[in-house]
């Protein structure tokens, strides 16, 4: 059951249901990429977070008019939506785009939400790539059911460099792990991802499976290993389960074609490369570095930014959801702003879903319960 499924449920239960538009692309390659009449291009970031600011801004401004409680707000998004979905809830009343809203003539008026649903949230993209290496970096590209390559590894050299960055960076982040697992770092997430979500996540799922079912699954899957009344494996064999869907690197791409590249251009570019890497590896000078309004659109633009930066209009309240086997995005990335929201004393609510692709959702009617929970409110 997908989005239609929980918001025509949602409206049956009586909530209000607002869908609106925002700048962004319609295409995948550049030479295609919306352009007004002036021939400037539109769309780039910040501008599809800045109309959805507004969007929520226009309802406050207007709630004596409109039904609804605009104290209980809740995003809702998919993929690049949930990725926004996260950015909203992140970013709360946060003054860095209040001249991107007043050049658009949004309401002067909050724009904090209570809570956000995200699916697949692609994000946290300038620590993107690193963090796919970590997952996948071992894992031959090309061969899968969607693929027309051959599989091969990625250069080991650029993915260890890549590696490299993203220890660094989450050194940096400072994330504090459940319980005693202190620190996360490269040296302990694959085993606190382990521990703290997949194997729990490989046990519910085999345990709603038949006897039967559950000896062919385990007999097609030897690198699963039954360990009490669970199941044991490795980060690497996971992630080699799962299958490796994108090439290196995986959202800076080198030949400037793909969403995330597309999404930092500018009026005058349709695509810019937004990471000092993937810059230097294109231009061949190992001192290229993105330039600094790139780099502030980079930070605005990731939920974890805000998050970390302690924004206190970050939401209080997160549904977190990742399929096991989407390639989309990696586990780490997902798992690090959840971790992030939790040091920062949010409720979350995170799960990567065993076997789930992309903008996989098992539990709808818990994602509807949630709803309720948050928001104080039962359904007539």
């Amino acid at each position: 059951m997908g989005p239609d499924y929980v918001a025509n449920k949602a409206l049956a239960m009586g909530f209000i249901c607002v869908s609106p538009g925002c700048r962004g692309r319609n295409c995948e390659w550049p030479e295609d990429d919306p352009r007004a009449k002036n021939g400037r291009y539109y769309g780039k970031a910040p501008a599809a977070i800045v109309d959805l600011k507004a969007a929520i801004r226009f309802l406050r401004h207007n709630a004596d008019q409109l039904p609804g409680n605009y104290d209980h707000i809740v995003t809702h998004g998919g993929s690049a939506g949930g990725g926004l979905s996260c950015l909203i809830a992140a970013s709360g009343d946060n003054p860095v785009f209040e001249p991107y809203l007043k050049e658009i003539g949004a309401a002067e008026e909050s724009d904090k939400v209570l809570g956000s649903a995200s699916f697949s949230p692609v994000q946290d993209l300038d620590n993107a790539d690193g963090a796919y290496e970590f997952e996948w970096g071992h894992v031959p590209y090309g061969g899968g059911p969607f693929s027309q390559q051959e599989p091969r590894l990625v250069d080991q050299t650029l993915s260890q460099e890549l590696r490299d960055i993203y220890a660094a960076r989450l050194d940096a982040c400072n994330l504090t792990g459940h319980g005693d697992w202190g620190k996360l770092t490269v040296d302990n997430l694959a085993d606190y991802i382990l521990q703290e979500y997949l194997f729990a996540e490989a046990k519910r799922f085999l345990d709603k499976k038949t006897p039967a079912e559950r000896e062919a699954y385990l007999a097609a899957n030897p690198w699963l290993k039954p360990d009490g009344d669970g199941y044991t494996f490795t980060f690497a064999d996971f992630a080699s389960h799962a299958g490796r869907e994108k090439d290196l690197p995986a959202f800076d791409e080198f030949p400037l074609s793909n969403a995330e590249t597309l999404v930092f251009g500018s009026a005058t570019t349709p695509a810019r490369h937004f990471t000092d890497f993937s810059l230097q590896k294109t231009t061949g000078d190992p001192n290229a570095r993105v330039d600094e309004d790139l780099r502030y659109l980079t930070q605005i633009f990731n939920p974890i930014w805000h998050v970390l930066q302690g924004n206190p209009g970050c939401a209080d309240h997160w549904w977190i959801r990742h399929g096991g086997v989407d390639g989309a995005t990696s586990v780490p990335t997902v798992l690090n702003l959840a971790t992030a929201l939790e040091n920062q004393g949010k409720q979350v609510n995170a799960r990567i879903i065993w076997d789930g692709g992309h903008c996989e959702d098992d539990d709808p009617e818990g994602l509807l319960a949630w709803y309720c929970e948050i928001c104080g409110y039962t359904p007539q």
